[in-house]
């Protein structure tokens, strides 16, 4: 399965909000990342980049983790795993007490398996469930990550 089938198959699992809506959001915050997933989903990287920034401009450190996770979202999506799985290990290591900290695992795994680690992917993929904060549609996709990888051990 390619990254492109799994980010289409986890984007209708999910939709765009993997790990978000988790604040009541102001109309222009939620305008903004709104756009900014539906440019990744576009491919259009450049615009998302610039959304991006802008939003990580925020003051609310929880806003910022929003950021940080669309960010990893876009590296994913860019065909940078590495880069990626830094980033979201980053946030895992150093905000711990995060909203995000399970989407953040998730994604850390995605990035493992776009390089061919499926072992550790399997591992994060347990800790995000075991978090508190993996509810919902994050929880899903999780779900179907770990039987995915066991389907095809």
């Amino acid at each position: 399965m390619t990254f492109l089938t799994l980010a289409v198959a986890t984007s209708l699992f999910l939709g765009p909000q993997i790990g978000l809506g988790l604040l009541e959001d102001e109309p222009s915050h939620r305008s903004r990342r709104d756009r900014a997933l539906e440019a990744i989903e576009a491919k259009n990287f450049d615009a998302a980049r610039d959304l991006i920034r802008k939003g990580m401009r925020e003051r609310s450190s929880r806003r910022k983790d929003e950021w940080r996770i669309i960010e990893v979202r876009l590296l994913l999506a860019d065909g940078q795993p590495k880069t990626a799985g830094l980033h979201a290990m980053r946030m895992v290591s150093l905000r711990p007490k995060s909203k995000q900290y399970a989407a953040a695992l998730f994604l850390t795994g995605n990035a493992y398996e776009d390089i061919g680690r499926p072992s550790v992917s399997r591992t994060l993929y347990e800790e995000a469930l075991a978090h508190e904060t993996c509810t919902g549609g994050l929880q899903r996709a999780v779900e179907a990550r770990l039987e995915r990888l066991t389907r095809n051990e």
